[in-house]
């Protein structure tokens, strides 16, 4: 029994590790580095790890961690505000590491929240990836409108260095681009074809819509 729990203990820690760290390398697809392929991976696994939860608490807990590990990275810059504001090195860095906190466990909830809502339900394999990533769009959605609103770093942000993957928000706005980021993300555990087939598509409208739109030249006529 003993040793039962210790082997149980061993991978619930590990496998928060894994969560946090996913969470971190899909920072990575955000500004300045804009390394989307690493974010698609790192929400792959996140569903991995969702998908394989015993319950929606577990599937909830999974979901905090790569939020932690998502926006304490995504919002470390923070504490560099209270170094300005604050004259005192060590309780600046303390507010600010805090404020950090804070703000990431804030906003992980909601993730928390999508993935615990996931696991609740029993969707069909070829269901589940949409199903995700809708609950994501509606959380992120929910996120930009309560208690004033926080859009910062929303997933379809990490195609914003990429001009051809942006120009699909012509049609959705930003809201088109993080359910994309999401749905090709969940897609690649079980049908890597079809989530290539969708960003190449994507791809594919941008560089079209970019080699075929009108070039104005607008002048200023100063007196």
């Amino acid at each position: 029994m003993i040793a039962l729990a210790k082997h149980f203990t061993w991978r619930l820690k590990h496998q928060g590790i894994a969560c946090f760290a996913l969470g971190g390398l899909f920072t990575l697809g955000l500004a300045p580095f804009f390394l989307w392929p690493l974010s698609l991976l790192a929400i792959s696994g996140l569903f991995y790890y969702v998908h394989h939860a015993k319950n929606w608490q577990q599937a909830a807990l999974v979901g905090l961690l790569f939020g932690l590990g998502h926006h304490i990275t995504g919002f470390y810059w923070i504490v560099r505000a209270f170094y300005i504001s604050l004259d005192h090195w060590l309780l600046a860095g303390l507010a600010g590491g805090a404020a950090v906190v804070a703000l990431a466990l804030y906003l992980s909830s909601y993730i928390a929240l999508t993935a615990g809502l996931w696991r609740l339900g029993r969707w069909p394999s070829w269901a589940g990836p949409l199903i995700f990533a809708l609950f994501w769009l509606g959380s992120e959605l929910l996120r930009t409108v309560l208690f004033y609103g926080f859009p910062w770093n929303l997933s379809g942000y990490i195609w914003a260095g990429h001009l051809p993957m942006m120009q699909l928000s012509s049609i959705g706005d930003v809201w088109i681009l993080s359910f994309l980021v999401i749905f090709c993300g969940a897609l690649l555990r079980t049908r890597i074809w079809l989530s290539l087939l969708i960003i190449a598509a994507v791809w594919g409208f941008g560089t079209y819509r970019l080699h075929t739109a009108d070039d104005h030249t607008v002048g200023l006529n100063v007196k």
